[in-house]
């Protein structure tokens, strides 16, 4: 990648909020950014605390069931996260997505954003993407370190897990990057409840989860793409904003 290449990919790279889901991405050119990704990944001490699972388009379903535990209202977010109330009947969000999937598909959401609903029951599609990356905790997953030879003591394990969401979130940033130069859209999804009743293949409450990770190419209905109302009305930092402070 050239330093323009470069420099493009990251000045056209955002989080894709839909993705088509009949146009698809091959798992060889998947394989090849994840490569890459490897390649250049900062981690550090080169000892890798995190993993990467891959979901294909054959998990759609399970998808979907992963959607769910990523709605945004609040008052659902309370009923059936275990870490509040946690109630069974989960399930009945899945007739939530299918509204707002149909308000995406038709472009209310990236035209007129939320306000399309008098009460909005939003979820993160991001993690309906053709390809699901799953970054989860799992201690020296690579290097010249093993588990064994370390003591797996309270402290050392809690230093341990911050240096690997560290390694995943550069993973991912580079992952992103590198997929722009495919011209691959992607996304990140961080924001999920916890709930014992939702079973599926893809995660069912392991708490060594990081993030997700989406990969495909973005829906003409994207609502967070640069082109959306959503996606403008997105602000940067500037110098003068004291994000950056000189000492």
């Amino acid at each position: 990648m050239i330093d323009d290449e470069l420099y493009n990919s990251l000045s056209d790279r955002y989080s894709t909020c839909y993705y088509k889901q009949d146009d698809i991405p091959s798992k060889d050119l998947i394989n090849t950014i994840l490569e890459e990704s490897l390649k250049v990944t900062p981690v550090f001490s080169n000892l890798w605390h995190h993993r990467v699972d891959v979901y294909g388009p054959e998990y759609a379903e399970d998808k979907r069931d992963v959607c769910i535990q990523t709605v945004e209202h609040i008052d659902y977010r309370s009923m059936f996260d275990n870490r509040k109330k946690g109630k069974p009947g989960i399930e009945i969000l899945h007739n939530d997505l299918e509204i707002f999937e149909e308000a995406i598909k038709t472009g209310k959401v990236k035209n007129n954003g939320f306000s399309v609903f008098k009460e909005p029951v939003t979820f993160n599609t991001q993690v309906l993407a053709p390809y699901l990356l799953k970054f989860t905790f799992d201690p020296y997953t690579f290097g010249k370190q093993k588990p064994e030879e370390i003591n797996p003591n309270a402290g050392a394990l809690r230093g341990i897990n911050f240096k690997a969401h560290q390694g995943a979130m550069a993973q991912a940033y580079a992952i992103a990057i590198i997929a722009r130069k495919y011209n691959v859209d992607s996304s990140f999804c961080g924001c999920f409840i916890m709930n014992d009743f939702n079973v599926n293949r893809i995660w069912h409450n392991d708490d060594k989860i990081i993030k997700f990770m989406g990969l495909g190419y973005k829906d003409i209905n994207c609502y967070d793409g640069p082109d959306s109302k959503h996606g403008k009305m997105k602000l940067r930092p500037t110098l003068n904003d004291n994000v950056v402070r000189w000492n």
